[in-house]
């Protein structure tokens, strides 16, 4: 945390801001710096209770932000403590959240703690009627909370990073199409793809691409997703019939799975379909509502993946661990 490293941080916010290089530069070298799991960088909206824009850094695996934006924003504990009126420039979680309520917690005994992660610390960067922005720093299980050394590098940061967000929000409109979910499908190594209730591919990823090109299983047909068998293809459409997009308080599950033919034998495919719904995922993955789609390929599978096992069954990280 010396002066030359809080120089080089100050940099690549900036640079972050204008559009020049991912936030993800900037945040990693934060990270380090504080010993942090992950550092997050958010701005809600308060209207809408959406995210304006969402970016990470640190060692936490691209799946446990997904996991997190798609199924536990929505019941995590600690963001009321953000949105409160009149809330402190630094909240701790340890400091609101006691042990007693972490222990019967499901965001932290399901996902938070087996994704790897326990205790975050939040700077406030901006706050207005409209917006509120925050940076938070994650740590891992077993680490202590944020020390009052790195509390106070960030302090030295703040004013910077709160000028950053000012510069990124008023040239968002440059980056309306990058949304907060896209960018870490865009991390992922698994085919994903996101389709609208048509079946019409809204965003694909790299490996989803590959896959796409190649038609053993699913390919794109006038921008609609199609499979490679016209059985498969039936079912691809029943399951997305049967995804309920537009009712956030529904009692669906919002998730199927569907065994693929291919056109390879030696390959075993299958896709899972969940539902994103805005209301419930910060509006992260869009405005509308989406399918998120996961190609799985059983033969280049060389152990069980968590990730993998997770989409299937519809399970916790900490059930699919």
């Amino acid at each position: 945390m010396d002066a030359a490293l809080t120089d080089a941080v100050i940099a690549h916010v900036y640079s972050a801001a204008a559009g020049r290089q991912p936030w993800e530069t900037a945040l990693n070298m934060n990270s380090v710096a504080c010993d942090a799991w992950a550092v997050q960088l958010l701005s809600i909206d308060r209207q809408r209770g959406s995210a304006v824009f969402s970016h990470y850094g640190g060692i936490a695996p691209a799946q446990a932000h997904l996991t997190y934006l798609r199924d536990y924003q929505r019941i995590d504990p600690r963001a009321p403590l953000v949105l409160a009126p009149g809330a402190r420039d630094w909240i701790h979680c340890h400091e609101e959240i006691n042990e007693e309520q972490v222990a019967a917690s499901p965001f932290y005994q399901d996902f938070l703690i087996p994704a790897g992660a326990r205790y975050v610390s939040i700077a406030r960067l901006a706050s207005d009627d409209e917006t509120v922005a925050i940076l938070g720093i994650l740590r891992a299980v077993g680490k202590m909370p944020l020390e009052a050394l790195a509390i106070g590098w960030v302090d030295r940061l703040r004013p910077h990073l709160a000028q950053a967000v000012a510069i990124y929000s008023q040239l968002s409109a440059a980056h309306q199409e990058r949304c907060a979910g896209r960018v870490i499908l865009d991390r992922l190594n698994h085919p994903i793809l996101l389709v609208d209730a048509a079946g019409f591919v809204r965003h694909s990823n790299a490996a989803a691409r590959d896959a796409l090109a190649a038609r053993l299983a699913i390919y794109q047909l006038d921008g609609q997703l199609r499979c490679s068998a016209a059985a498969d293809d039936l079912a691809l459409g029943q399951a997305l019939a049967s995804l309920t997009l537009t009712a956030p308080d529904s009692t669906e599950d919002g998730r199927c799975f569907i065994r693929l033919r291919g056109t390879h034998a030696q390959h075993r495919y299958g896709i899972s379909l969940s539902a994103l719904r805005p209301a419930e995922t910060l509006g992260a993955f869009g405005a509308g509502p989406m399918v998120m789609v996961v190609l799985h390929d059983d033969s280049v599978q060389a152990h069980c993946d968590p990730f993998v096992i997770q989409e299937l069954f519809g399970l916790t990280p900490a059930e699919a661990d």
